[in-house]
């Protein structure tokens, strides 16, 4: 179930991005395109936060081999 979380979260992040750079095409939707890059740099700022959180969940479980680094 978190792969499906971590790539809902990597589509959702690159679509508010295209749209976005859409957006910015026109003066009159210059300030929905600028909410839709932040919004899309926060769900690319949370990739690394939900895979470091996965990776010591499965440690603490003692999951070694599950974990990236092995």
């Amino acid at each position: 179930m978190p792969w499906v979380w971590f790539c809902w979260q990597s589509r959702s992040a690159a679509v508010l991005f295209i749209v976005g750079s859409i957006l910015f095409f026109s003066s009159n939707t210059t300030y929905a395109a600028t909410w839709l890059f932040l919004i899309g740099s926060l769900f690319f700022a949370m990739r690394p936060t939900t895979t470091l959180l996965r990776e010591l969940a499965y440690l603490r479980l003692g999951e070694y081999d599950k974990a990236a680094g092995s």
